[in-house]
């Protein structure tokens, strides 16, 4: 049977919401929530039509402090409700400061799109310059983007002007003023110098268009500019742009088909339009690759999914109490809570039995996961922080345990709520080990921390065993910075210089944690990009654009929304690339002689791999001297190895190396090596010859072996044995027998002659007393050994020509 997805609400709501992110709808299904008071009581505060799959914002009445939320989504006589144990709690402002609002956007004159977060969630959000309101929107979980943080996007009414100051304000539901942030516009040329008068330069797609994509990616777009995206030469939608980076999603009917040749142009009011992106043809859909999950159990509604495809549908098949199996479609998510993990509700507790999972894409299906449901939890431990907590700290870190997801609660939000500590929660379930809060922490709180289980028992941290907000940290107890593009994870951490034209990522080393991290650069300064630091401090920034010769940049972490500056000053210069150093000859050494015949490696690598001379390609040729190359190779990187093959005796090779890199050639290194002297030529083989005596009783004869040799200088003793093969005959079976019987041990001349002689008897045939014939044939080989040389010769009885000869 086919069922429908368990809608999912989504980010931390308060009293004040008054816009709720819901996932996982189904188009043009009846959509309710609910709110249920500790008493029981249930209000619903939401009802209508979905708009579309997927992921919506939703309007509610503002439910009340420490009610649980669910939905319920019904379509065609199917009905598929959230699961209120998981849902959210509702939290209540808990006063005091939750910081300044931050403009995630750059503000330009003649924007239109700004993003802000930092604003408690229901909090109102104005807009305003020259005492008008430009624009304003409900701080709620922010759709289709990574961790779904509380903010607000809002697209203005009007532009904004050049020359006045505008300000970000945020207000409770009765419009009284919690929070406000004043900055002024700038003109897109500060920094973009390359700007036209009147004209923007073109988007960039980021990636290769697919079939089936959630939207189209695209970079380069000044933020607050409205895009176009022209698809087969018509308009297919607008929208404005609050990022330089983002993907400008589609609904179902206006997804990209494969074929499809898209282009995209941007509009800013005060600089004009641009010429179009290039021509991007749509290409097939790839095929999802098999889901990954998390542990689930018996009794579970919330399950985490990881290894998905953003643009896949995720596809469930469950059993049902009733034995039935239920197939649920989940549309796609688009973002995710982490590197393809995604939360889903399913629409019934999980039961014992196979669980499987699998996506879909167009109509590429992928392989299937099938999941063994465990009937029992285990004990879970409790979630553990990891301190210290501070006052205005943004990111509460905590252990990777078991991978389950966990919720945070406030004491000062549980006691403003009135309902207890259920009614404290300042976090999502969140699935990493960096849980984001809706409101910076407050000294002197106290926060617990609760774990869902396989089976969705809730794990609660023991009342006693809070952990407590520190103070903030001020300047003077942060350290020095150390910042870069990072060279080599191998063995820690290396960090390569700043250079010009690196598009990044920008590593940080051991920063204050906890805080938005963000990188400025250029005289203006620009914001190039902002991060959430690790447990440890360290970061990771994608740059917004690539990194300009001779600029400055500036880290500055944000506490309570006001930026501190750190002790160490966390600055750097941006180096210009030069050409780079000759590279190292690794392999073969330099005046290396002897090099046996055969196959020899060949390896050089970068000799300014960590400095503003790092080589972005190196090159080695192999060639005897004054000849033709034996090997050549190039690669792109700081090293290049392969192995060259050495034919000739006594001979002189060049091995050559260079670099470079968008400043240059290195220049020339070079190893000469040589190859093995010739060996002396070998020995004459041994002189053999063999005579016979007179048989004995015709059964027996005797062999005389006489060798002599030459040119033997140099060895001082040689041996000379017999070696015979018997073939024994009786009818149709045969035997072998073989033997070796030392003749003689001789001495070698002085100057390398020797003769040496030595008798070896053969039974050439034997009759038995009852008549019958036993036919014993025998063969008898020479051997002569001098050193490690063996040489020999099959003999035979010169009267005996009709014995076979053997071999």
């Amino acid at each position: 049977m086919t069922a429908l997805p368990a809608p999912l609400i989504i980010g931390l709501v308060s009293s004040w919401s008054q816009r709720i992110l819901i996932g996982d709808l189904v188009a043009g299904a009846k959509l309710s929530v609910f709110a249920r008071d500790a008493a029981g009581a249930v209000v619903e505060i939401a009802s209508g039509l979905t708009a579309g799959a997927g992921e919506q914002l939703v309007a509610i009445t503002p439910p009340p402090a420490g009610t649980t939320l669910w939905a319920i989504q019904s379509l065609d006589g199917a009905e598929s409700a959230g699961d209120p144990a998981t849902g959210p709690v509702v939290t209540k402002y808990p006063g005091g400061s939750t910081g300044l609002p931050q403009l995630v956007s750059r503000l330009y004159i003649g924007s239109r799109a700004l993003w802000i977060e930092g604003v408690f969630p229901g909090a109102t959000v104005r807009v305003e310059q020259n005492g008008a309101v430009l624009g304003q929107g409900h701080a709620a979980a922010l759709a289709g983007i990574l961790n779904r943080p509380i903010g607000v996007r809002v697209v203005l009414g009007d532009h904004v002007a050049g020359g006045a100051d505008v300000a970000i304000v945020a207000t409770d539901p009765d419009g009284v003023e919690i929070a406000r942030l004043t900055a002024r516009p700038r003109e897109p040329r500060d920094d973009y110098p390359s700007l036209g008068e009147h004209r923007l330069p073109p988007p960039v797609e980021i990636a290769g268009l697919a079939a089936c994509a959630s939207g189209a990616p695209l970079s380069n777009v000044i933020d607050g500019a409205e895009v176009t995206l022209i698809v087969n030469g018509a308009e297919r939608a607008r929208a404005f742009f609050d990022r330089p980076g983002l993907t400008f999603l589609l609904g179902p009917e206006a997804a990209l088909k494969e074929g499809d040749v898209v282009q995209a142009t941007q509009m800013l009011w005060s600089t004009g339009s641009s010429e179009p992106l290039r021509s991007v043809t749509v290409g097939p859909a790839p095929t999802p690759g098999a889901p990954g999950h998390g542990l689930i159990c018996a009794g579970a509604r919330m399950i985490v999914v990881a290894n998905l495809d953003p643009d896949a549908a995720l596809h469930v098949g469950m059993p049902l109490g009733s034995g039935e199996i239920a197939e649920i479609a989940y549309p796609p998510a688009g973002a995710f809570e982490g590197n393809g993990v995604r939360r889903i509700t399913l629409p019934t507790p999980a039961v014992v039995g196979a669980l499987k999972l699998w996506q879909s894409r167009c109509d590429k299906v992928g392989p299937t996961t099938e999941v063994a449901v465990d009937e029992r939890r285990g004990d879970v431990p409790p979630a553990t922080l990891l301190p210290p907590l501070r006052g205005c700290d943004e990111y509460v870190y905590r252990a990777p345990e078991g991978g389950f997801a966990v919720r945070l609660y406030s004491a000062l939000a549980a006691e403003a709520s009135g309902a207890g500590w259920p009614g404290g929660a300042i976090s999502d379930w969140t699935i990493g080990t960096t849980v984001r809060v809706a409101a910076p922490l407050t000294a002197g709180d106290k926060i617990r921390a609760v774990v869902l289980a396989c089976d969705n028992a809730q794990v609660w941290t023991p009342e006693d065993e809070t952990w407590p907000v520190e103070p903030g940290a001020g300047p003077e107890e942060t350290q020095q910075i150390a910042m870069g593009l990072l060279f080599s994870l191998t063995a820690g951490p290396i960090f390569s210089p700043l250079l010009q034209y690196a598009q990044g990522p920008v590593y940080i080393q051991k920063g204050p944690r906890a805080h938005l991290l963000t990188l400025t650069g250029g005289a203006a300064p620009l914001l190039l990009g902002t991060a959430i630091p690790e447990a440890d401090g360290s970061a990771t920034i994608a740059l917004s654009r690539r990194l300009q010769p001779d600029e400055t940049l500036l880290l500055e972490w944000w506490q309570c929304g006001q930026p501190i500056i750190t002790k160490g000053n966390p600055t750097a210069t941006v180096l210009r690339v030069e050409p780079p150093f000759a590279p190292i000859i690794e392999a073969p050494a330099d005046g290396q002689t002897g090099l046996k015949l055969g196959e020899h490696p060949v390896r050089a690598v970068d000799a300014g791999v960590n400095t503003n001379r790092r080589a972005e390609w190196v090159s080695v040729r192999v060639a005897p001297y004054g000849g033709a190359n034996l090997f050549q190779k190039t690669e792109n990187g700081s090293r290049v190895e392969g192995a060259f093959r050495i034919d000739a005796y006594a001979t002189t090779y060049v091995v050559s190396a260079f670099a470079g890199n968008s400043a240059g050639n290195s220049p020339v290194a070079t190893a000469n090596v040589a190859s093995e002297a010739a060996p002396p030529p070998p020995p004459p083989a041994p002189k053999i010859v063999a005579t016979t005596s007179e048989t004995v009783d015709g059964d027996y004869g005797i062999i005389t072996i006489t060798v002599t040799g030459t040119g033997f200088s140099g060895q001082a003793a040689g041996k000379l044995s017999a070696k015979y093969r018997t073939a024994y005959f009786a009818g149709a079976n045969v035997a072998y027998e073989d033997t070796t019987t030392p003749l003689k041990d001789f001495t070698i001349a002085a100057d390398g002659s020797f003769t040496a002689s030595g008798q070896a008897t053969v039974q050439y045939w034997f009759r038995i007393a009852d008549g019958s014939a036993l036919v014993v044939n025998q063969g008898v080989m020479a051997s002569v050994q001098i050193g490690s040389g063996i040489w020999e010769m099959n003999l035979l009885p010169t009267d005996q020509q009709t014995l076979p000869r053997v071999v």
